[in-house]
């Protein structure tokens, strides 16, 4: 399966795709300096003026307007073709297993519940994009029973950088220093989500730099090139290789995990640098008994078996709930009851507009404001 990842947008959605904002009045959830406020080109896709050529799924990074997002917290389509994996969630596409992590890390914001709402004000419509343990512990399950092909974050997992070529990152980014020295740089979350899952790829955006590398969950004596993604890097220095103490073992019962996961981040939108990469994923479990699941983006029953079991606990306060501790047992049985009750998985391709789109002779010509995409294609 031929696969396009895209990192930040950042402008020229007739190129890529643009920032969700459908008209102006998404500004006032829209955490950007005044200056670049602007409304770019997705409203015409929101507007089915036109349409995303191939099947894209996307995240959330930090730049889109919180409350188009808040109204798609589970997931769901902001345009046709141009399906959103929520806060944070998890589908599949003709065999292929892909989850996402919406927003970035902010630690003092980490633990607290989803209680930001319209009228945002200026510390919540941003704070609203910051990550949530809910969401995290939510995904740390989907692994549980099946193995995930493709995991999207918009920051990278904390500490990848020693995975791949840092001397060439750092000579593309030299004011990452300090932070990689401080073990600032990167979601500790994301990483957590890395070790756990121990997806087979991971795409990620947010800094703004082309950076590959591979993290290995089990000790090998063989140095391996992060290139071989299919990356071409500008530096042949040679790959760091992952300390001893930095492996996760496999996990002995369960499904089969991958020895390594390959680490991809992708540069903005800008002439000649390198955001969007073409890959050839081949998925582990190719659909073969509905045709109608090959061709359709699908729900995956172990992440609304995950969900019902969570849902209990989501807030909108501030105030999160303790979270639940072993509850294996109880997405086992909403396992069940997601089999005996969701006999179709394909997702209904029911988008609805739910404001109306921005007048066309109103429409202000500026540059765009960036979102991360996934975009897939067979």
């Amino acid at each position: 399966m031929q696969i396009a990842v895209q990192g930040c947008c950042h402008g020229e959605l007739d190129v890529i795709y643009d920032t969700a904002i459908r008209n102006t009045s998404d500004y006032a959830s829209l955490a950007v300096p005044k200056k670049y406020l602007q409304l770019g080109d997705f409203q015409k896709y929101y507007a089915a003026k036109r349409r995303a050529p191939i099947l894209t799924v996307l995240i959330g990074g930090n730049h889109e307007s919180s409350g188009y997002m808040r109204e798609l917290f589970y997931g769901g389509w902001v345009a046709p073709n141009m399906y959103y994996l929520g806060n944070s969630g998890a589908v599949t596409f003709n065999g292929l297993r892909l989850a996402g992590l919406s927003g970035i890390y902010y630690k003092s914001d980490l633990n607290l519940g989803h209680f930001e709402k319209p009228p945002y004000d200026h510390s919540t419509m941003r704070s609203a994009y910051h990550v949530r343990a809910f969401d995290v512990a939510k995904l740390s399950h989907i692994c549980d029973k099946s193995p995930l092909d493709i995991m999207l974050s918009h920051d990278w997992p904390a500490g990848i950088e020693h995975r791949g070529n840092m001397k060439a990152l750092l000579k593309k980014k030299k004011h990452f220093h300090d932070d990689i020295k401080n073990g600032q740089l990167g979601s500790p979350p994301a990483m957590h989500l890395l070790k756990t899952l121990k997806p087979r790829f991971w795409f990620s955006s947010h800094l703004h730099v082309k950076f590959a590398a591979i993290f290995k969950h089990k000790v090998t004596t063989k140095v391996e090139n992060p290139d071989e993604i299919a990356i071409d890097l500008d530096d042949n220095t040679q790959v760091e290789t992952p300390s001893a103490g930095d492996t996760t073992a496999p996990k002995e019962d369960g499904p089969r995990f991958p020895e390594e996961t390959r680490f991809l981040a992708l540069d903005k939108v800008l002439p000649r640098r390198d955001y969007m990469q073409i890959l050839e994923i081949e998925p582990v479990s190719p659909i073969a008994s509905n045709p109608s699941l090959s061709t359709n983006l699908c729900y995956d029953p172990e992440w609304l078996a995950i969900t019902r079991v969570y849902h209990p606990y989501f807030t909108t306060s501030r105030t999160q709930p303790l979270l639940p501790q072993n509850v294996e047992e109880l997405i086992q049985k909403e396992r069940v009851w997601v089999a005996e009750n969701v006999k179709d998985l394909a997702i209904p391709k029911n988008f609805e507009i739910t404001i109306p789109p921005h007048p066309k002779e109103l429409q202000p010509r500026h540059r765009i404001t960036p979102v991360q995409c996934f975009l897939s294609s067979r």
